[in-house]
């Protein structure tokens, strides 16, 4: 990949990840217009994401998603190994900020109720 992914393109994956967003089989054959048709049919799985910043080619091109036919009329847009893998690294860089804060946090406020208690025992 030549870039960073910014983040409601991250949003977008994990939403693929977790559902399944469909997008008309003429704009998937055709590649036009396919952005604009997912958000019309997924609008209310995609309401978070901001359609302006979501380079939809540039995910499908790096094979960060995939489509799958369903039939003669819709197809499925899937996440591939190596979105999931991008999905999977964001949940744990979040993970590997916040365990450690919280457990800061915890013992803080358990030193604090040690001086507070030492303070009132005198």
């Amino acid at each position: 990949m030549n870039r960073e992914l910014n983040k409601d393109e991250i949003k977008f994956l994990k939403i693929v990840s977790k559902n399944k967003l469909k997008v008309d089989a003429i704009n998937a054959q055709f590649k036009a217009n396919i952005k604009l048709n997912l958000f019309q049919k997924n609008a209310d799985k995609l309401k978070n994401v901001n359609f302006d910043n979501l380079d939809y080619d540039y995910l499908f091109n790096n094979g960060l998603i995939t489509y799958q036919s369903t039939g003669k009329l819709f197809f499925n847009v899937n996440i591939s190994p190596a979105g999931k893998s991008i999905v999977d690294k964001e949940k744990n860089s979040k993970l590997k900020f916040w365990l450690p804060t919280a457990i800061s946090i915890v013992a803080l406020v358990a030193s604090i109720a040690a001086v507070l208690v030492a303070a009132f025992v005198k």
